[in-house]
């Protein structure tokens, strides 16, 4: 049943109002992993250490194959690709919010880094690549002398 609403014949609509009916659109999405894939970008995590930077980006159903990684002048490009599954012959979808097609996501590393060391793996459709900083690039402590 539904709910009584009180009439008012004239309504001016809060802040609050708004947000609300913007969030229960049913034509927005929230802001998730499916977000980010809507728009053919990567949801990801990154961090880094002292040593290193590290990537996690979710890859749900894409091969190892069929992700490339590369990095060039301190910019780390991740790409893959998501496949779109045949159509169920006499089936009424409801819903298809799944992206299908080219993902890419590219960032700026803020230090040098070592592109001869850097590993990337692929399990349970989560990517994680890791990136060493240049030796010039970790941060070094530096003893005070005493005269």
């Amino acid at each position: 049943m539904a709910a009584l609403i009180r009439w008012k014949p004239v309504r001016t609509m809060t802040l609050s109002d708004a947000v609300e009916r913007f969030l229960t659109d049913h034509r927005v999405r929230s802001p998730s992993a499916g977000h980010w894939a809507a728009a053919g970008m990567l949801a990801l995590d990154m961090y880094e250490t002292d040593d290193t930077y590290v990537v996690k980006a979710a890859l749900p159903g894409v091969k190892p194959e069929e992700v490339d990684v590369h990095i060039e002048d301190s910019v780390l490009t991740i790409r893959g690709e998501t496949k779109r599954e045949e159509p169920v012959e006499n089936a009424r979808y409801h819903w298809q919010e799944r992206w299908y097609g080219q993902l890419e996501r590219s960032m700026r590393l803020h230090a040098h880094v070592d592109t001869s060391k850097v590993e990337a793996s692929l399990k349970d459709g989560i990517l994680t690549v890791h990136v060493p900083k240049a030796e010039e690039a970790k941060p070094k402590k530096i003893d005070v002398q005493v005269n």
